[in-house]
C-alpha cells in the first residue's frame, strides 16, 4: 500500500512539473543525465586506480609488474577521456564490454590497449553484458589477467555497471521528491 502511494505521488509529481511548463526538456535532462553519469564513472575509476597503484605487487615477477603498470596508465586514460559505453537497451543498471556505437567498456579498453582487439570482439559477441566474475572459465581472459598482474578480483572492481538514462532519472525524481 505505501508503495502504491508513493509511486502514485511521484506521477502526480511528474505530471504537475509536466503541466508547470518548469520542466527540463528531455534534451537537457539527457545532458543532466550523460554529464551525472561521467562523474560517477570518473570517481570510480579514480578510487580504483588509487586501490590498484597501493596493493602489494611483492608477489608478481618484472614483467607482471610493468604490465600492471601499463594497464593503470590506461585506465587513467580512459578515465580522462571520458568516452563510456552508453546502456540505451536495458533498465537497471548493467555492464556493457562494447556498447551499440562501439565504446568500450573500461575492461575492454585495457584488453584492446594490450594488443588483444581480437579477444574483445568475441567477448562482446559471446559475453557483451557479462560480469568480470562470469569470465571466470574464460581461458584467454583469466590467461590475460594472469600476464598483467590483476587478479579477477581487481579486474571486476574496473568494471562499473552503465546505467540507463530513464532509470536514473526516475530514482533522481523519486529521491528529489522525498
Amino acid at each position: 500500500m505505501r508503495i502504491s502511494r508513493l509511486v502514485m505521488a511521484a506521477c502526480a509529481g511528474l505530471s504537475l512539473a509536466g503541466c508547470s511548463g518548469n520542466a527540463p526538456s528531455h534534451d537537457s535532462a539527457r545532458l543532466g543525465f550523460e554529464r551525472q553519469e561521467q562523474g560517477r564513472l570518473q570517481a570510480h575509476f579514480d578510487s580504483v586506480t588509487i586501490e590498484l597503484r597501493t596493493a602489494s605487487v611483492d608477489h608478481l615477477s618484472r614483467s607482471e609488474r610493468e604490465a600492471r603498470s601499463a594497464l593503470i596508465a590506461w585506465l587513467h586514460e580512459y578515465r580522462d577521456a571520458g568516452r563510456f559505453p552508453r546502456n540505451d537497451r536495458f533498465g537497471p543498471d548493467m555492464p556493457f564490454f562494447r556498447d551499440e556505437q562501439g565504446t568500450l567498456c573500461a575492461m575492454a579498453y585495457l584488453v584492446a590497449r594490450s594488443g588483444r582487439p581480437g579477444m574483445v570482439d568475441r567477448i562482446a559477441r559471446t559475453a557483451n553484458n557479462a560480469l568480470i566474475p562470469d569470465l571466470r572459465d574464460d581461458g584467454e581472459f583469466t590467461q590475460w589477467l594472469d600476464s598483467t598482474g590483476l587478479t579477477l578480483a581487481e579486474a571486476a572492481r574496473v568494471q562499473p555497471e552503465y546505467r540507463s538514462e530513464g532509470d536514473l532519472t526516475f530514482k533522481h525524481v523519486l529521491h528529489r521528491r522525498w
